[in-house]
């Protein structure tokens, strides 16, 4: 029975419904703009990166563990680990409650001594109330994950996106909560939105493993599960812990060099909440292809397919490279009007622009964590996360006082390049990469041929027909030099491909 490529269709799939949750960010974030303004979007912005500390405390590794065990067991034949599951369950509900009390004790002192706001106490408590969803719900997004269901995660994922903004939005417009601070309501509705989800993907859970037993013998999974979970959860500690302090230097550091309190958390908000939101956005097809390829590269490894490995990796980095270069072009031309018709900020647009070339560094190093992940060299990822964070925050602590925004972003240059090189380097050692250099040739010069051609067929056009334009020149020019081939069409739609072995194909 021949059908597409499993992996090509979830990768395709999730895709898809990343796009349409980043667009529906997007839009949220250019109504917040709007608003409240990019001051109050900045001191937000410090209140989210506490709460992502707490949040990776009640994951603790969780997630991947539970997707890198279940793939482990599929492959061994026991489709329903449901004894896995229940250890991971109790696991989370610990560390869930744990980082739930940790956070509501200690907002007081974090809002005055680490933001710097007072106001913020109240946002971190009701922030700290969705602890223990984050945990569950990782646990059975892990779970769909490995089985390859990722329609039931995308549901999830948009419904819970959709209670978020519909509450913020009547919120705002009065309807609830009148003249309450906007972090409380900001606060307020992302916890509403962690529960939503954590609650769908649970029920989903059950529903499918109701009845179902494991088809092996008994195993004693917590060990297992604590083995792969803790030293992913140390590392992420760490890291996260590392950025948060990046995130709260950024504004200090500003202040220092001569910026005012508004001003330099006007120029964090338009930055972190509005420029990285645009640039960020288009990776979401490279975010789901790792993501997918983690539990389909776990099987692999499992059956010893080295060739296959090898075959899929390259695939995959030899995609990252043609599509991160085709976004850079469109953010690096079009910026001025992105930020102009996004936000209605000339501002956003300059920063857009300034952080464009390190496009093709954060998308390639997004396909090149899930593959590490995927082969199980997570803890290798996370120990050159942890080095970034540390470069990070000892740069920015140097550098941000003498040149203000300028050692901001030659910051960011210098730590994702870091990060990336010590990525590729370990994915070569795991297994055989060879990039192509006739594809990254290709795409850098299809990048401004593109824009040359534009001009004469898109003068006065929309921007989204001016962006269409661009994308279609650009492939055409990738497809007359043969850096697009019909050998990369057919893989990617695999409509040869059996189900049974989608990496037999090298």
């Amino acid at each position: 029975m021949k059908s597409a490529s499993l992996l090509m269709k979830n990768t395709l799939l999730l895709a898809a419904s990343n796009i349409i949750l980043r667009l529906c960010v997007l839009c949220f974030q250019a109504y917040l703009a709007s608003k409240i303004g990019a001051h109050q979007l900045g001191i937000f912005g410090i209140i989210a990166s506490v709460e992502m500390v707490f949040a990776t405390v009640s994951i603790s590794g969780v997630r991947f563990s539970v997707t890198r065990i279940v793939s482990e067991e599929i492959n061994s034949d026991n489709h329903y680990p449901t004894a896995l599951m229940t250890c991971a369950f109790r696991y989370a509900i610990f560390f869930g409650l744990l980082a739930c009390c940790g956070m509501f004790l200690l907002s007081g002192r974090i809002s005055s001594s680490y933001i710097g706001d007072v106001e913020a106490v109240l946002p971190l408590r009701i922030m700290a109330l969705s602890m223990p969803s984050i945990a569950l719900g990782s646990c059975a997004e892990g779970y769909f994950t490995a089985k390859q269901k990722v329609f039931r995660l995308i549901t999830a994922m948009l419904f819970a996106q959709a209670v978020r903004i519909l509450f913020v939005k009547l919120s705002f417009d009065a309807v609830l909560f009148k003249g309450a601070y906007p972090a409380d309501i900001l606060a307020t509705g992302a916890a509403l939105g962690e529960v939503t989800f954590s609650l769908a993907v649970c029920i989903m859970y059950i529903i499918e493993s109701f009845g179902k037993k494991e088809k092996t013998v008994q195993k004693k999974y917590f060990p297992r599960l604590v083995k792969t979970a803790m030293p992913l959860a140390v590392s992420a500690y760490m890291r996260t812990g590392l950025s948060s302090l990046g995130q709260v230097i950024i504004p200090a550091g500003l202040k220092k060099s001569g910026m005012g309190s508004v001003g330099a958390f006007s120029v964090y908000g338009v930055i972190t909440q509005m420029a990285m939101p645009v640039l960020m956005f288009p990776i979401a097809f490279l975010s789901a292809l790792g993501e997918v390829l983690i539990p389909r590269l776990t099987g692999a490894q499992v059956k010893n397919k080295k060739i296959g490995i090898s075959y899929i990796v390259n695939r995959a980095l030899r995609v990252g490279i043609i599509f991160s270069f085709g976004i850079m072009g469109i953010m690096f031309f079009f910026a001025g009007e992105l930020g102009e018709t996004i936000y209605k900020s000339t501002e956003a647009g300059t920063y857009i622009r300034a952080f464009t070339p390190l496009i093709p560094i954060i998308y390639i190093d997004c396909v090149t964590d899930g593959c590490l992940k995927g082969l199980g060299q997570q803890v290798h990822s996370m120990f050159y996360n942890i080095l970034e964070g540390i470069l990070n925050v000892g740069l920015l602590f140097i550098l941000l006082p003498r040149m203000a925004m300028g050692g901001y972003i030659l910051v960011m240059y210098i730590k994702e390049i870091f990060n990336s090189y010590l990525s590729i380097r370990r994915l070569s050692v795991v297994t055989s990469v060879d990039i192509s250099i006739k594809a990254l040739l290709s795409a850098m010069a299809s990048v401004p041929s593109a824009w040359i051609l534009c001009p004469f067929v898109g003068s006065g056009l929309p921007l989204v027909f001016k962006i269409t334009l661009y994308v279609i020149f650009y492939v055409m020019l990738l497809y007359i030099v043969n850096a697009v081939t019909r050998d990369d069409i057919r893989w990617i739609l695999s409509n040869a491909k059996s189900k049974e072995d989608n990496l037999s194909c090298y």
